[in-house]
């Protein structure tokens, strides 16, 4: 195998990667709407369940990743160009042979930058039901600090510790 096939072997093995990669980020994005779904309907078992699947997509991008290293560094070493270049100047020096590898590189990307955005909003959803948590516990117990509405702004919310006497 000449120096050549084997650099152009190396670079379709990463781009085989970034697209496992990209594939994993759009399995685990769906999973996140599921789980988005699930606090909407109230299916708090079945939301704890894809938990636990959310920890395993985490491990499978870990070992991605990994691998991803282990063939930039290897395609580096045929390049006879550092280890640890950025896949941007390894696309360069590979000239046309790097085309569809950069193609791969900006779908993972772009489904990178989805991913983040949809573990945000479920983020934001669970920060929201442990604030309505917090609010409910507040009312049943009578102990804490209840928020009420105050004219006079947002700034100005009137604080009461008053203990629930079961009137209405």
């Amino acid at each position: 195998m000449t120096k050549g096939t084997f650099m152009v072997k190396e670079a379709e093995t990463l781009k085989a990667v970034f697209n496992e990669f990209e594939h994993t980020v759009r399995e685990n994005i769906a999973l996140l709407k599921t789980q988005q779904q699930c606090m909407i309907n109230g299916e708090y078992e079945v939301f704890e369940q894809l938990t636990f699947k959310q920890e395993d997509f985490d491990r499978k991008l870990r070992l991605i990743e990994r691998q991803r290293a282990a063939v930039s560094d290897s395609l580096c070493e045929e390049l006879s160009i550092p280890t640890g270049t950025s896949i941007l100047q390894i696309v360069e020096k590979l000239g046309d042979e790097g085309r569809e590898l950069m193609v791969s590189v900006s779908r993972m990307i772009e489904a990178m930058r989805e991913l983040t955005f949809s573990r945000t909003n479920l983020e934001r959803m669970i920060n929201f039901q442990l604030s309505y948590i917090e609010f409910l516990q507040a009312g049943m117990a009578g102990t804490g600090k209840m928020h009420t509405y105050n004219p006079a702004g947002k700034s100005a919310n009137l604080q009461k510790t008053e203990r629930f006497q079961g009137d209405g």
